[in-house]
């Protein structure tokens, strides 16, 4: 898979055609869910598929409880343990690129309640609900502007088809040996691979659009760290975080075979200078 490319070409929706998706097409994301790399490879997992739920999820689950009448859904169930939300975010986030590379569309919905979500997908399973995902044939929709944020008074715009979420700049989305203290992207200046992973971790999906994570290299580590946010629960923070690991790491991990994985948690050293409502979530050796 060129994660790379589907990194970039992965997008937001809002509509779904009411078109199933091919018996094929779920056999393969089944049998890649078996595949996807894993933070913690010791929890055991489940992936759950249902179609033809209709309006069975409305009200229980999605944002403000609207789960787009997706033909088919997606749910990852896990062991509970530290980081298991984390982990199913990284898996998670490996399934919408599959589904890229499939001409599949997909969104993240919130779970807003477990047992109900649960019952309505016929899911009998003892293990938790992590990970909920819309899934099927996305709408055309005309072409729109794309948003990206470095600063209030630094937006960069683009214009492409389909709905396109607000994506963080590497330059607001990275700081080097203390919070704040921004990195130079110039080039034969700044490692071209490590570049390129950010690039990708600043596109993976958040809840809301929010990305509230920054990332910070401190030496031979980097840190990514949690900010809090009001406007999302901890649950899909957690999620979040996941996603945005799972994009880092695949494509660092396509040029670096040996790379390391992430480790959940870690602590943050006085030079870092975190501000309050940071915390680090986890860390990577990068070499």
């Amino acid at each position: 898979m060129n994660y790379e490319a589907l990194i970039e070409e992965r997008q937001s929706l809002r509509s779904f055609e009411q078109k199933e998706v091919p018996a094929a097409a779920l056999q393969e994301v089944e049998r890649y869910f078996g595949e996807t790399a894993r933070i913690l490879p010791e929890l055991d997992l489940a992936l759950h598929c249902a179609a033809g739920i209709g309006t069975g999820l409305e009200g229980i689950a999605g944002y403000g409880g609207n789960a787009f009448h997706a033909p088919l859904y997606l749910m990852v169930l896990s062991e509970e343990k530290e980081g298991w939300l984390e982990n199913a975010g990284f898996v998670s986030e490996q399934l919408l690129l599959k589904l890229t590379e499939l001409g599949i569309s997909a969104c993240w919905l919130t779970l807003t309640d477990e047992a109900a979500t649960k019952r309505a997908l016929g899911i009998e399973s003892d293990k938790k609900a992590a990970a909920l995902l819309a899934v099927g044939y996305a709408r055309a929709e005309r072409a729109e502007k794309r948003l990206d944020i470095d600063t209030p008074a630094n937006v960069k715009v683009d214009m492409r088809a389909g709905h396109i979420a607000p994506k963080i700049s590497e330059q607001a989305l990275f700081f080097e040996e203390k919070f704040g203290q921004e990195a130079s992207f110039v080039e034969d200046q700044f490692d071209p691979v490590l570049d390129k992973a950010l690039y990708a971790a600043s596109l993976a999906p958040s809840f809301h659009n929010r990305q509230a994570y920054r990332y910070l290299q401190a030496g031979r580590d980097l840190y990514l760290l949690d900010g809090a946010d009001e406007k999302t629960t901890e649950e899909d923070r957690q999620l979040s975080l996941g996603a945005t690991m799972a994009n880092f790491w695949l494509v660092y991990s396509n040029y670096n075979p040996a790379a390391a994985r992430w480790e959940i948690g870690g602590e943050a050293s006085a030079e870092m200078q975190l501000p309050a409502e940071y915390r680090v979530a986890a860390k990577l050796r990068l070499y």
